[in-house]
Formats: C-alpha cells, structure tokens, sequence
C-alpha cells in the first residue's frame, strides 16, 4: 500500500476577471500549500474503487476517481486501483481539498502505473479535471493565471516566518454559487498583484498581511456571513490581516508570532467547529 499527503491551499491574493468560453473565469493568484492535508492510500484493485471516511466523498463523482480514470484511459493502463481517502480538509471550504486529491492522484498513479509523465505533462491533464488541480501538481507558493492553467514560481513563503489561523465555520459553500453571484455584482478594480509579489520576495509579513485581497470575498460573505464575523474576531485579537480563501467560506488569518496565532486559534476554536494554526508548505 502507497500513501501520499494531499494539502489544502490558501489564496493570498485572487482577482478575478470576466468568465472564459470555457464556462471558467480569468483569474490572477497567488495560492500557498499549507501543511493542513488529507492522506490518500492506494492499493491492489481490479477496478478503480474510491471511498473515504467521509461518506459524502467517493465514487465515481469524486474528482480523484476522475483523475485515476483519464489515466487509465489515456494511457491504456490494464489494471484498476483502490483509493482511501482520509479526509481532514473541510469539504467545500475554499481550500482546494478535492482538487487536491485529485492532482495527488495523477502524481501518484504516475509512479504506481510506471507512466514516467514529466510534471508539465500531469499539470496539462490536471487542467482537464478542473481549475484548481494543476497547481496541486507541484503545490508550494505559486502565481496562477489564466483560468487556473498557467503555474509560475515565485519566492518560496515556506522561508518566512509567517503562520496562518485556517478558521471554517462547518459549511460549505458552493464554487459556482459564489461565481454565479460575482458575476451579479457590480466589477472592481483589484488592486496590483506586484505590492504582495514584493512583499512575499522580501520575506515581511505584516506587508503581505496588508496586501491580503480576494476579488471573491464579498459574493462568499453573502454566502456565508458568519465568515464576516471569523475575520472580525481575528482581527480584534491580533491577526496582521484577513482574508476569505478562494470561494470561501474558510477565513485566513496572518501572524508572525505563533504563540499570538495559537491564542487567536484557541478563541475561534469557540466559535467554529474548524479551525488550525497553519505553516506554509512545499509538497517535495
């Protein structure tokens, strides 16, 4: 039997641009894998099975089963493959859980099945199975664009001494719900991506902490207003800065003091089911 970690991922920064032919939004962002993660095992199976202690997960609507089918099929692969996944990402929280199982299916089956793909290859078939998953391939701190497609490095955050407090309030929220309700709302100008470039190259953390931004944030709090309250309460208890990630409703919080992130940590443990002092990390 294989094991392999699959991270969530937090949004620094996200804008977001007008909806492409392809159904999917123009976008620019700066995504981070944190060390919150699910852990997938693989093992023997004439077909391919996915399960989960999650009993909303599985089956063959779950993404990772997706992935380990393109595979198969691309590549003509003869044998099947079992996949337990052990669930600790809340499930569409804005951190990327299923996209993640779903790229550290293809990195895993790539090594199980001898299939001897070079990342850039995975990361196109990634595209395929949904905006997200090709930034799993590799995880780490990256810039996205396009519409999720296009993955660039920038200066590794894992370096700096910043911690997160990964707040949910035990709801989940639906992508296309948020999406759907940008697009009802009046657009805005997003503010440049080179002032959290900067920072982030300069390693200062109250500076990323202030240029913080998500472009989805106010179609999430409509989703979901008891995020608007996780970040009030960050903030009043000492976090440098708040963000929703993704679409949300997670709340980010940013810290360069643990023991500050873990006391934040511990009052909004009061308030959610789910919430997690956090490190930046690389999936090598």
């Amino acid at each position: 039997m294989k094991s392999i970690k699959a991270y969530a991922k937090i949004n620094l920064y996200l804008s977001v641009g007008s909806k492409l032919p392809n159904s999917y939004h123009q976008v620019r962002s700066i995504m981070q894998t944190i060390d919150l993660s699910d852990e997938l095992f693989f093992f023997l199976s004439e077909k391919i099975r996915v399960e989960s202690d999650d009993q909303k997960l599985g089956g063959e609507a779950d993404l990772a089963y997706k992935a380990a089918k393109l595979l198969k099929e691309k590549f003509n692969v003869d044998t099947g493959i079992g996949i337990d996944i052990r669930k600790r990402i809340p499930v569409a929280a804005g951190l990327g859980g299923g996209s993640s199982n779903a790229a550290a299916t293809l990195v895993a089956l790539n090594k199980i099945w001898s299939l001897n793909l070079p990342t850039s290859k995975l990361e196109t078939l990634a595209a395929e199975l949904g905006s997200d998953v090709p930034f799993f391939i590799r995880g780490g701190t990256r810039l996205i664009e396009g519409y999720g497609q296009i993955v660039s490095e920038v200066e590794d955050l894992t370096k700096s001494n910043i911690f997160f407090v990964i707040a949910n309030p035990g709801e989940s929220v639906s992508a296309k719900d948020v999406y759907t309700e940008f697009d009802k709302l009046r657009p805005v100008t997003s503010p440049d991506i080179k002032s959290i470039l900067l920072a982030i190259g300069k390693k200062d953390v109250h500076q990323i902490a202030d240029h913080l931004y998500n472009g989805l944030e106010m179609a999430a709090l409509k989703k979901c207003q008891k995020s608007e309250t996780l970040k009030n309460i960050a903030l009043k208890e000492g976090a440098l800065g708040a963000v929703v990630s993704g679409s949300g409703p997670t709340v980010v919080s940013v810290f360069d003091d643990e023991e500050r992130a873990k006391q934040v940590n511990k009052k909004l443990r009061n308030a959610v089911p789910y919430s997690y002092v956090c490190r930046a990390v690389n999936q090598g």
